[in-house]
């Protein structure tokens, strides 16, 4: 009980003073009875003097007799003195008159108790009350920060250097606090997604669905429409439903990896390797384009993935480079590694971007300004690779300049096999 009591670093204070303010009123009883002694001393010392002067006076001793009478005293000399002065009818209560000078100095010890314990309980009583008050504005000032906090505004709460009962309720509130802001502002970021993911999707989906209707539709109504016209309409509702299919399937992806609902399977790869497969698959498009895949594959960069997502990825980046970079040009693809991690590198000679534009390229179903009408993909394909990356507990960033292209950088987290 005592050291919990002591964590406190109010409760101290006023033990402290407490204990100055015992420790002070016993040392001035101390000193009024050390005061009473002194008096009465002095009062019998006086009282001695007297008498052997008033014997002196009667003749009764001379100053050669003192010496004797200065000399110790015992039992006998008392019984014959006491009878001596009964036979003057002195007795006890005789000695009143004596004792009557000690009145005031009595009267002076009862009131000075009196007043030091009246002193005593008034300051005992202004401690409470000083301590009442602290501990009631501690309450209201941390019920203010709440109710900041729970308004959404930004909170003061000053943490204190010491390890009290205050001090512990303090930062578990200002954990509290920052707890809620993080959850709070989490929770305004996914409305704000939301409202972007069905803003999307009404526009990307409204106008392929819309395209198919029409078409559907001036099939139906005419008869005599050629079979090739009907086949070029068919052509274009394959090319929408299937541009629907994409944005579905990439949304899901995007879901599944931010909602931890995929089971990565991870193992040692050679990103190089994963690298060229990716490739493979884009000579073709490349080849059409007049474009030239340059490749600087390092051997046996080893990462710890899951290889169909970390592939997927690649994938996003690569059709993205290709797609928006003009006819006759190159894009690279370099591996590299270090101790920490490996690096893969791909970068085209496109447009590039501006720096307000390379911010947001990752948020999903953005497309930089100048593709926004060039091309009809679904804005989906970066946000998707960062996803996977950043679930892999690897980085990916862009670098950009206008009219030189940009340069896309994953980074992987090496894991050796054994």
């Amino acid at each position: 009980m005592i050291r919990f009591l002591f964590r406190e670093k109010t409760n101290i204070l006023f033990a402290v003073i407490g204990l100055a303010v015992s420790i002070g009123i016993i040392a001035i009883a101390l000193f009024v009875l050390n005061q009473v002694f002194l008096n009465e001393e002095q009062v019998l010392y006086e009282a001695e003097i007297k008498k052997i002067g008033r014997m002196i006076s009667l003749g009764l001793i001379t100053s050669d007799d003192i010496p004797e009478l200065l000399e110790e005293t015992n039992s006998e000399d008392f019984n014959r003195g006491l009878e001596a002065l009964r036979s003057f009818g002195y007795n006890e209560s005789s000695s009143s008159a004596y004792f009557s000078s000690l009145q005031p100095i009595y009267n002076f010890v009862i009131y000075s108790l009196i007043v030091v314990g009246i002193t005593f309980i008034i300051l005992w009583l202004m401690l409470m009350a000083f301590m009442a008050r602290a501990q009631t504005s501690f309450l209201r000032e941390t019920t203010k920060e709440l109710d900041t906090t729970m308004s959404g505004g930004t909170t003061s709460i000053s943490l204190i250097n010491d390890e009290g009962e205050r001090a512990i309720f303090l930062s578990q509130l200002d954990a509290l606090s920052n707890r809620y802001k993080r959850n709070l502002l989490e929770l305004k970021s996914e409305r704000k997604k939301m409202k972007a993911l069905i803003s999307f999707i009404s526009h990307e989906l409204k106008t392929p669905l819309s395209s198919i209707k029409m078409m559907n539709e001036l099939i139906l109504q005419d008869q005599q429409m050629s079979e090739d016209k009907k086949i070029d309409f068919l052509k274009r509702t394959q090319d929408d439903v299937q541009r629907m299919e994409w944005l579905i399937h990439d949304i899901l992806n995007i879901a599944r990896i931010e909602a931890g609902a995929v089971r990565l399977n991870f193992r040692n790869h050679d990103l190089s390797e994963l690298t060229l497969n990716v490739i493979n698959r884009y000579k073709e498009i490349a080849r059409k384009k007049s474009i030239v895949l340059n490749t600087e594959l390092e051997q046996k960069s080893m990462v710890f993935c899951d290889e169909r997502w970390i592939s997927q990825a690649i994938d996003n980046l690569l059709k993205n480079a290709i797609e928006y970079s003009p006819e006759g040009v190159t894009v690279s693809l370099v591996t590299s590694s270090s101790d920490t991690f490996v690096r893969l590198e791909i970068k085209d000679e496109g447009s590039g971007m501006k720096p307000e534009e390379t911010s947001k390229i990752f948020n999903g179903f953005y497309r930089g300004e100048k593709t926004v009408n060039e091309k009809r993909g679904t804005g989906l394909g970066l946000a998707l690779a960062r996803a996977v990356v950043k679930e892999h507990n690897g980085d990916i960033k862009v670098k950009s300049t206008v009219k030189k292209g940009s340069s896309f950088i994953v980074e992987l987290p090496v894991k050796s096999g054994k």
